[in-house]
């Protein structure tokens, strides 16, 4: 662990998040009264200090409109620390949590300038690479997106055939999938069969299409609303410290949805966080910054019998699992309960935990809960949450069934195990790609649907 140096008029508050290669912290920025805010994003190594200097390149290209402002850049023991603004507001995901229906024109006040931000930021070269609900912050002046620290840069303007090669571009795209249906769901009044209708679309288009897809769409059903955040209660020094977020960090390439252990507070970065000078320091910290310089797997079922395959992708998210939608506190989204990952050598019972899951997804009629069960981007996912529209619209909710409990091993195939399930007169055959972090389906080819 280092040592923050003391840097005049920096006071740090308090400890934010911790990973094991990097931490944030609370810090006042000024003299009493008039002090302000601000987010310390220290490294405590040299890996930590090659994630803070990618961060600092993403927020250099991106920065503007919807994007957390670096303030300076200070001097720290393995690497120089950003000093970021602190977002005043909730996460989209608190509120999330918290609402039961949307009207139409605060989704659209939500959603085109949050995907208007994700479009200039990959136009400029940047993908976030760990967006979702936790890393949006609501605040007075619109959705701003926050912890770049697990950014990808590559060529401004590049063109379609780059950026489909570039890991993160394609989790931002999933991401904007993701929470574009998920808030188009929700609107209830007079534009929620049209709202409905856009989620059935962006549900099942190309990922490159989406983000145009949801810009057009959105601006077409409502007039923005903005979304007013309930006024955010100081706790920079009063009353105990809550509790420290733990995060485990991956590779800077690899989705960033953190599992934290504990949180009170919902905190604009993690990790993030070092210390705010002031006004006066963003001129000079501008300054300086402008100097600065996926193949689908065919399978062969044997016999031509109709079946359901079932690709079960192991992602692989080291520390990094999708606990964002079931973590304590207010990082908690859409997703009704926290679930453990189905992290087995027994690719039957992992089948069995994902099976049982997605059935629970359906009981809750949560979109969000189905990233725990389908790989992202997948046509699982596609079908699943087609179906899950479905059913919340009041039609039937058809989907592929699997009985897990008649499930058994057919091949092993390296770190994959073919799986066949159901009655002898029509299996549903399915492929279990195993790793150290779970389990996720990626196809439903066919099957014997429910409804």
């Amino acid at each position: 662990m280092t040592t923050f140096l003391e840097v005049p008029g920096v006071r740090i508050v308090r400890p934010l998040s911790r990973a094991p290669h990097s931490e944030s912290l609370l810090v006042r920025v000024g003299g009493e009264p008039g002090a302000v805010s601000a987010v310390l994003a220290r490294a405590l190594d040299e890996r930590g200090a090659r994630l803070r200097r990618i961060e600092l390149l993403a927020l250099d290209r991106g920065r503007g409109p919807g994007v957390v402002t670096v303030l300076d850049v200070l001097a720290d023991e393995a690497a120089p620390a950003l000093l970021l603004t602190r977002p005043r507001g909730p996460r989209l995901s608190e509120v999330i949590g918290e609402r039961g229906s949307w009207q139409a024109g605060e989704v659209v006040g939500v959603l085109e300038p949050l995907v208007a931000t994700v479009v200039r930021l990959h136009d400029a070269g940047v993908a976030h690479g760990a967006l979702g609900a936790s890393r949006v912050v609501l605040t007075e002046e619109g959705p701003v997106l926050i912890d770049f620290g697990h950014a990808e840069l590559f060529a401004a303007a590049a063109p379609e055939a780059v950026r489909a090669g570039v890991a993160a571009v394609g989790r931002d795209r999933d991401a904007v999938r993701a929470l574009a249906v998920e808030l188009l769901a929700g609107v209830a009044g007079a534009r929620s069969a049209a709202a409905a209708e856009l989620a059935r679309r962006l549900a099942v288009l190309p990922a490159h299409e989406v983000c145009r897809e949801a810009l057009t769409g959105v601006r077409e059903l409502a007039a923005p609303v903005p979304l007013v955040p309930e006024p955010v209660v100081a706790r920079d020094e009063d009353g105990p410290p809550p509790s420290i977020r733990i995060e485990s960090e991956g590779q800077p390439g690899e989705p960033s949805a953190r599992a934290v252990v504990a949180s009170e507070e919902s905190v604009g970065h993690a990790p993030a966080g070092l210390l705010a000078r002031g006004r006066e320091l963003v001129a000079r910290a501008r300054a300086a910054l402008d100097g600065l310089p996926p193949t689908r797997r065919r399978l062969l079922l044997g016999g031509g019998v109709a079946v359901a395959a079932l690709t079960i992708g192991v992602l692989t998210m080291p520390g990094e699992g999708r606990r964002d939608a079931g973590a304590a506190g207010p990082t908690v989204s859409a997703a009704p309960t926290a679930h453990p990952e189905p992290v087995t050598d027994d690719p039957l019972e992992a089948l069995g935990l994902l099976i049982a899951h997605r059935e629970e997804c359906f009981r809750e009629s949560s979109l969000l809960c189905l990233d725990e069960v389908d790989q992202q981007g997948s046509a699982a996912l596609a079908a699943d949450r087609a179906a899950l529209l479905a059913q919340r619209s009041g039609g039937e909710g058809v989907r592929v069934a699997v009985d897990a409990d008649t499930a058994v091993i057919v091949e092993r195939l390296g770190d994959s195990v073919l799986v066949e399930a159901g009655p002898e007169t029509d299996p549903a055959s399915i492929l279990l790609m195993r790793t150290e972090a779970g389990s996720r389906i990626r196809d439903w080819i066919a099957g014997e649907p429910v409804g």
